[in-house]
Parts: C-alpha cells; sequence; structure tokens
C-alpha cells in the first residue's frame, strides 16, 4: 500500500507558525514570548542505572543496521554496491531480500519496528535523473510492500551526501520521519509523521532555523513528542549562533524555538551526533544523550546527558491558547471498538476491535479498566476507547459511548 501524503493543518500553541514553517524557516525572533523549552545539558557524567550506554555515531551505509523483531529474530538492513546501491533485508537466518534496487549509495538507511512485526525503513533513493528522494519501505504482516517516495524534493546533490541520511523514530502507532535536503540551492531540515505505522503521512513541515548543515536524528516520546536534532550554521548575526539545536513538536503540532545543546565551535567538522532516549517522562523529567565528535579531538566521542524541562512546565506554555490537547489525550491511540465483557471485579476489560497499525490485529484483546472508566460500564456499549501503554500493560483509560447496548441496565 502506498502511503499517503496528506495535508494536516495542525493548531495548537503557536500552531499558526508551525504551519508557517512548511515553507519558510522558523526563527527564535518570530515568538515574542521566551521559551521555555530550555534543557540542562551536563558535561561528565554517569548515566542513570540500567540505562543503556549512549549511542555512538552510526558507521558506514555497508554497516547493516539491525532491530529485534517482536518474534526474537534480528532484522538487517544495510546497502550493496556503489554508485547505485541495493538495499538489502535479511530477517534472522532467511536469506537476504533486495528490497530497491536503486538506492544512493553511502547514505545509510534507518528502520523503526512495531509491537505488531510492521517494520519501516527510510532511505534515499537514486532516480534516473540523478535526484536524490526520501523513500520508505515497509513490512506488513511479513511482507515487504512496494518502496514508495516519501517526499519528491527533486534534490540533485553535488557531492558527498553520506551525512543526509533520513532519520527515523516511533512511539505506539506514530512515527516521525527527519531529513536534510538542499533542492533549489536552499538547505533545509524536513519532518513528516504518521499516525497508522507508516500507512499515511503528513506533508513535511521545516524545522530548521536558516541556514542548517545537516547532523539530523530524531526522538519520538510515548506521547508522540517529536525531539529533532540538527546542526545550524551561524546566522546574520549573533543572535543566532552556530551549533548542535534541538526542537521539540507535540503531537499537535506545538512548537517553540529550539535549545541550542553544543555550541558549533565544540563539533568536529562532518560529525553526526545521535540522540537515544534514556527516560521518557514518568514522575521526573525526560532525559536523552548526545553522542558527537568533539573538534580537535580525533578518533573521539563525547556524551552529553540532556535533561528536559519538567513536563508540567511544558504542558502549561502548550496550553497558551487554551487548544492544544493535554499530554494525557495526546497518548496513546484512540478506536472504534464493542465492549464484550467486564470482568467481575471491573479490573479487565475485553474489547473487539479492528486492527490498529503497527500494534494490534483485528479481533479482541483484554485491556486493564484505567481510574477514568466509569464503574457502571458494561458489555455491549459501542464506544471511542482512549488506549495507552505502561511498562507494557496495555489499559482502557477513558471512552466514549456512541452505541448503548439494547435492554435494561
Amino acid at each position: 500500500m502506498q502511503p499517503r501524503i496528506t495535508q494536516i493543518t495542525r493548531m495548537g500553541s503557536c500552531g499558526l507558525l508551525t504551519l508557517v514553517a512548511l515553507s519558510f524557516p522558523l526563527r527564535a525572533a518570530d515568538l515574542e514570548t521566551p521559551s521555555v523549552f530550555r534543557p540542562i545539558v551536563r558535561e561528565n557524567i554517569l548515566f542513570p542505572p540500567g540505562s543503556t550506554a549512549p549511542v555512538t555515531e552510526s558507521a558506514t551505509a555497508s554497516t547493516p543496521v539491525s532491530a529485534k523483531l517482536p518474534g526474537g529474530e534480528i532484522l538487517r538492513t544495510w546497502l550493496e554496491g556503489a554508485p547505485i546501491a541495493a538495499l538489502r533485508v535479511q530477517r534472522g537466518t532467511n536469506p537476504a531480500e533486495t528490497i530497491d534496487a536503486a538506492a544512493w549509495a553511502g547514505v545509510a538507511p534507518a528502520l523503526a519496528v512495531y509491537p505488531d512485526g510492521t517494520v519501516l525503513i527510510a532511505y534515499r533513493a537514486r532516480t534516473s535523473s540523478g535526484t536524490a528522494e526520501v523513500m520508505l519501505a515497509r513490512l506488513v504482516e511479513g511482507k515487504w510492500q512496494k518502496p514508495q517516495v516519501l517526499t519528491t524534493d527533486s534534490w540533485k546533490p553535488s557531492g558527498n551526501i553520506s551525512d543526509a541520511g533520513p532519520r527515523i523514530a516511533r512511539a505506539g502507532a506514530r512515527a516521525v520521519v527527519a531529513w536534510f535536503t538542499a533542492s533549489a540551492d536552499e538547505p533545509r531540515i524536513l519532518t513528516t509523521t504518521s499516525s497508522d505505522a507508516g500507512e499515511s503521512f503528513t506533508q513535511p513541515e521545516r524545522i530548521d532555523l536558516g541556514a542548517p548543515a545537516g547532523g539530523v536524528d530524531v526522538l519520538m516520546l510515548h506521547d508522540g513528542t517529536q525531539l529533532v536534532s540538527w546542526i545550524e550554521r551561524q546566522g546574520a548575526d549573533a543572535s543566532q549562533p552556530g551549533g548542535l539545536y534541538l526542537r521539540r513538536t507535540t503531537a499537535y503540532g506545538a512548537t517553540m524555538p529550539p535549545a541550542l545543546i553544543v555550541p558549533g565551535v565544540q563539533l568536529a567538522p562532518g560529525t553526526q551526533p545521535r540522540l537515544q532516549l534514556m527516560k521518557d517522562y514518568t514522575d521526573t523529567a525526560a532525559q536523552l544523550s548526545v553522542t558527537f565528535s568533539p573538534a580537535g579531538q580525533p578518533n573521539t566521542t563525547k556524551s552529553l546527558l540532556v535533561t528536559l524541562p519538567e513536563a508540567e512546565v511544558l504542558a502549561a506554555a502548550d496550553q497558551g491558547c487554551g487548544c492544544t490537547p493535554t499530554l494525557a489525550e495526546q497518548s496513546g491511540v484512540t478506536i472504534r471498538a464493542r465492549i464484550i465483557s467486564v470482568s467481575a471485579d471491573k479490573k479487565t476489560v475485553r474489547l473487539r476491535h479492528g486492527a490498529v497499525p503497527g500494534l494490534f490485529a483485528a479481533g479482541e484483546r483484554d485491556y486493564s479498566a484505567g481510574p477514568g472508566v466509569p464503574a457502571d460500564v458494561r458489555s455491549g456499549f459501542e464506544v471511542l476507547a482512549h488506549l495507552d501503554e505502561k511498562d507494557g500493560v496495555w489499559s482502557l483509560l477513558d471512552y466514549r459511548v456512541l452505541v448503548m447496548p439494547a435492554g435494561p441496565r
């Protein structure tokens, strides 16, 4: 199935500026109020107990990128050949497959895996006219669909673009793809998002400050918030210094001026900074690591721990216009379902619903009943169910009745 590119108008706090970013860079000066997005950056630190080691910068495109599938198999993807490469994929010990015979050599692919086994691979293709297009390959129910163009910007690179590969992240059924392009001799950082495991994507949005130099990476938090990093050159004046920036955008489009994480003088030429989520928002603020090659220190990498502002502070800023959903409303998924049964203690609810792309197959499934579920919940309701996951357990947090069950209550 071809990914549908859908123009979505997203309004929220600063939502109008998000629309402007479709065509123009969003500058800090465009916002009259100071940004509350001021992460705390720490050097020479110990990362939280139990966290994985920060990722280092990506290797060459010929080195496989791998991820574990829900069944335990390892999926690997890599490029073979030059100047036109084949995008190759292997699941477990199965024979390798060619997904696209015309990928752009030297530009590493990126992949995301969903709980139901759906896989997305973002990469650059090399067209017959010499343009470098961002593509998406999608594995659904064990079969690779025909790769489709995710965006067409007709960029014809004149040199090495190994640092211009797309990056991808997912949370729940959502996904975000971010990339650098310089079509029409105008460098830009673009993002596009999906709410249905890659079946459709929004129109790409521009998120840089006007002078990007690449080095893109992206994370997605549990509630769909996107964290995009990139390297920006020095602006026209000292009010916009060069360096590695981090921008936050909520699932509903609310955005703020980006934060400068690493000044440009501290970055080695050609470095490819990488983000890794160390801790999502729980009872304390979210944290991520930033790993990059420092200037003047060949063959070394440096990792920083970045602590984001408290969730309540950011939520209050997002709610400034009174039109942005709460963090709880942004998290999880909302689907139409029928309540089949309710346990005697009202702690478990069985729902029957259609497939939720990336998460569940169609059928019946038990969910924990959250505190927002009314005590009079009963079988037979047709509802819009708000589901969310925490620590591997999916819960029914709330619902809106669409059809009442027949018979006495």
